[in-house]
């Protein structure tokens, strides 16, 4: 089919099509796979000089070693299995799902018996009918569930769980770099839990009762319901969570804690016009400036003309979290005149 006949295609036959080129590509995968395992076994990498046979095959038609290299890793931890295999080559389940599964038969007890391990291959592959690959990924935690104790079963599944913590925590990397734009650039990985806390902390900043806070001339009136792509969402709501650390619960150094100091002179601070100077040198507008002064962490440092400090402000909000309890319970909610938002949404 032409690749432009697809627009005229009724929809329900394109989602037909579309999962009829699923089964294909996992039929294709399990070739693949064979093939993998015959070059493997042949040592047909090193007769032609590559490194591997994942290097052989991306070398082969421009692939991605990374993908390669987990296609043989794959293929050789199938080779033992005959249901999985099967499926696979009849299009029943994708390639993503036989890797989960290969992957959780690895992890079963070595002690354990092939009546044992052919119950579990036959039980993920019906729970890959109704799970999604990260719940799947999940059962095979537990997939001594199928044929032992539940005391033996938690025991596997928690020595599992801390030898995955105990490497996620190893493995743990963040960089950050300066664009030299204005803004920093930064990836890396965490484990697992500490992921799920950052995520629930973005998407409650990134939420869409939030979404008047990036725009400083909003009025109050209904929220609306897009404030542009998730990606740039959840990142102004990592702007926002940066801001609004606790350093009183961070690490001090020499005697004082994680904060930064906003250097800004007297007349700033009055008109807003001068730029303002952070602990590192990084030059700020003195709106930038005047709202940082009002948050946690932040230490405003007010100079005279002449450089002497005036004032050298402090690290505390203007009320405690008892305080702000009591002025939920007072007001009702926005003390603005005529705003009818909750106590959760008042900043």
């Amino acid at each position: 089919m032409p690749l432009d006949a697809w627009s005229g295609v009724e929809p329900g036959e394109v989602r037909r099509l579309s999962a009829e080129l699923a089964r294909a590509k996992a039929r294709i995968s399990a070739q693949e796979m064979a093939a993998a395992r015959a070059l493997e076994s042949a040592g047909a990498a090193r007769r032609a000089g590559a490194t591997s046979t994942g290097n052989l095959l991306a070398r082969d038609f421009g692939g991605d070693e990374g993908a390669a290299r987990r296609l043989v890793n794959t293929a050789k931890k199938l080779e033992s299995t005959t249901h999985t295999q099967d499926a696979l080559s009849r299009g029943e389940v994708t390639f993503e799902q036989s890797s989960v599964i290969a992957n959780g038969l690895d992890k079963l007890p070595t002690d354990v018996t092939e009546t044992q391990r052919d119950l579990a291959e036959r039980t993920l592959l019906k729970d890959a009918e109704r799970l999604t690959i990260r719940d799947l990924r999940r059962r095979t935690d537990r997939l001594m569930d199928v044929y032992a104790a539940k005391p033996d079963v938690d025991a596997h599944e928690n020595g599992i769980l801390v030898d995955r913590e105990r490497m996620a925590r190893q493995n743990a990397s963040f960089v950050m770099w300066d664009k030299k734009n204005g803004m920093h650039g930064y990836r890396g990985e965490v484990p697992e839990a500490e992921a799920v806390m950052l995520r629930t902390a973005l998407e409650a900043l990134a939420a869409p009762s939030r979404a008047h806070l990036s725009d400083p001339d909003a009025t109050l009136g209904p929220v609306p319901e897009d404030a542009g792509d998730p990606a740039h969402r959840m990142g102004r709501a990592f702007t926002d969570l940066c801001s609004h650390l606790p350093v009183e619960e961070l690490p001090s150094n020499g005697g004082v804690g994680a904060q930064v100091v906003v250097t800004l002179e007297h007349q700033t601070l009055l008109d807003g016009i001068a730029p303002a100077t952070l602990s590192d040198g990084t030059r700020i507008s003195a709106g930038q400036a005047r709202k940082l002064a009002c948050r946690v962490g932040i230490i405003p440092m007010v100079l005279d003309g002449t450089s002497l400090p005036l004032d050298y402000g402090q690290s505390k909000r203007y009320f405690t979290k008892y305080q702000r309890i009591a002025l939920a319970n007072r007001d009702g909610g926005c003390s603005f005149p005529s705003c009818d938002r909750p106590p959760e949404w008042t900043e």
